[in-house]
């Protein structure tokens, strides 16, 4: 449709005739993004990009429908513009306040290589641990005042620049502030900070710290923890360990090596399965019962595949679990660590800086941890564990390892049914921003692989509204090109054309079967069933096979 004409010609239209004939002319292409309109409508997060709708919209009168489209996918449909944050206070894209123009240019930057740095002088934006996108708002003006009628000692922050920031959630929030032994608690579900210490100073300081998880919890930042929550996981940690030793020892493999140790040395193997660290101890303590030289039983030990290989199996299976926050190194040496705390903290430091002096300080360096070092949490706050990417049940990987490879293709295809290869027609990449409407969040990454032509793939889980789906994607840049997702009787495996051959099937199916090795196939092609069995070998130890 050109300029000044109406939909189905005639004379020339009014502005309102332009207006209906534009909206004509784009409904179909706007009810493909229902669900994410319904999100920015219901999410006061997004009402900066309703803001930058109303202006696009504006933009795009008179002009083509496809210049149209492409300032719609411009403020809508880019999934990295994640949310964004401040210094002093770290805000980020769902504050009313954010320059979402110097946003784009700080995105643009980054995209050419530019220096985290330059961006920040250039733009005030800069990436957190989690790389979302943040600017600073600063903490000077914020003070603590005895609201009218509140019981004696208590007190509340005010903060005016976050207030104009975040007007939503500063209506819902509530301050327990008093003196008191210096301690401080952010509640999400109540949002609701408690700050007290022996003087304002130290009240204004903590509430300032907590009021960084709120804004946290708001823009959807990494998020901080507590020290019992980081003992809990170390307590399911140990847990899992303990479980997947208790398997591996029940397991057919396991008996295998005991029977093989019964028979060279006339007598029962008596112990559990153990790491390589133990082998000199248990020699010597078996050598001394059995009468025989301890460096027989040691290189017997150390030589026998079936053992090494369930030593194998209880490292991968138990890697996630061991990566847990604390488990070598202390609850509380683990939450210093956390990003979200290591934030929060920087906050506190950067609270009564001068412009520039903020200018001068990288953010976070205020704490002296390195960005490596920083373990960054999820958004619910629980601990991401992973083996080859995913944790594979115990149970499982025991029932597994008692498997040869023709027996797991015939338990997951028990009919033995044939499907034609490539049974869903030509596939081609597809953008990841449209793929994601409607899931509520990015995907979460769990693995990053190098291809036998040197180019890189991140394997991601996709969640909705942060519940799994068993669906997982290969994506290259922006694209999406390979899928695994779980269907009503099986599991559906495509790779886009172009990307045939590079091994990404068995990449995928690799991390899926590993989430749930005994999922029904609902039938399997002849590459499907390669892909099958390369998955299985991914997942079992080679001595096994």
């Amino acid at each position: 449709m050109g300029p000044g004409t109406g939909r189905s010609g005639g004379p020339r239209a009014t502005p309102a005739d332009t207006l209906r004939a534009l909206a004509g002319d784009i409904s179909d292409y706007l009810a493909s993004r229902g669900e994410l309109l319904q999100g920015i409508a219901a999410d006061p997060a997004y009402a900066p990009r309703a803001a930058s709708g109303r202006e696009a919209l504006a933009q795009i009168i008179n002009r083509t429908p496809e210049e149209g489209r492409a300032r719609f996918d411009e403020v809508f449909a880019n999934p990295f513009m994640g949310a964004m944050p401040v210094a002093g206070i770290f805000a980020g894209m769902g504050a009313k306040t954010a320059d979402l123009a110097k946003l784009r240019v700080a995105e643009d930057m980054a995209g050419k290589g530019a220096e985290p740095e330059a961006i920040r002088a250039a733009t005030g934006w800069f990436q957190g641990p989690d790389q979302k996108w943040r600017f600073e708002i600063p903490d000077n003006e914020a003070f603590l005042e005895t609201p009218r009628g509140a019981p004696p000692g208590y007190e509340a922050l005010q903060h005016p620049d976050v207030q104009d920031a975040y007007p939503d959630l500063w209506a819902q929030l509530q301050q327990s502030i008093r003196p008191g032994p210096q301690r401080g608690k952010f509640y999400p579900d109540t949002k609701t900070i408690v700050a007290e210490g022996p003087t304002q100073d130290v009240r204004r300081s903590t509430a300032l710290h907590e009021i960084q998880h709120a804004v946290q919890q708001r823009e959807g930042f990494a998020p901080g923890a507590s020290v019992g929550g980081i003992e809990a996981g170390m307590d399911n940690a140990r847990r899992r360990v303990e479980e997947t030793t208790q398997a591996l020892n029940r397991s057919p493999a396991m008996q295998r090596f005991r029977d093989d140790f019964a028979s060279k040395f006339g007598q029962p193997y008596p112990y559990p399965l153990t790491d390589a660290g133990m082998d000199e101890a248990v020699a010597k303590m078996l050598g001394n019962r059995f009468g025989v030289p301890s460096e027989e039983v040691s290189a017997f030990l150390a030589s026998h595949p079936m053992l090494q290989s369930l030593r194998q199996d209880l490292t991968d299976a138990t890697a996630g679990a061991r990566q847990v926050p604390g488990y070598g190194t202390g609850a509380y040496n683990a939450y210093r660590n956390v990003s979200g705390e290591v934030e929060a903290r920087d906050v506190q430091s950067r609270a009564d800086f001068t412009p520039e002096q903020r200018a001068a300080t990288t953010p976070y360096s205020s704490q002296g941890i390195a960005p490596d070092d920083m373990i960054v949490l999820p958004r619910s706050g629980g601990v991401q564990a992973s083996v080859r990417g995913v944790t594979i049940p115990p149970d499982d990987l025991a029932r597994l390892r008692g498997m040869t490879e023709d027996e797991y293709v015939a338990a997951i295809n028990p009919d033995g049914k044939r499907i034609p290869d490539r049974p869903f027609g030509p596939q081609r990449p597809e953008p990841i921003r449209e793929l994601m409407v409607g899931l509520g969040e990015p995907p979460r990454l769990v693995r990053t692989d190098t291809l036998a032509d040197g180019s890189k793939v991140k394997i991601v889980a996709v969640t909705r509204y942060g519940k799994p789906t068993g669906e997982y994607w290969a994506v290259q840049g922006k694209n999406v090109i390979g899928q695994a997702a779980p269907t009503g009787d099986g599991t559906a495996l495509m790779v886009a054309d172009e990307f045939q051959g590079k091994g990404i099937g068995t990449l995928l199916s690799s991390v899926a079967r590993a989430a749930d090795p005994f999922a029904p196939s609902g039938g399997l092609s002849a590459g499907g069933e390669a892909t099958a069995r390369k998955a299985f070998q991914n997942i079992v130890a080679p001595e096994d096979r």
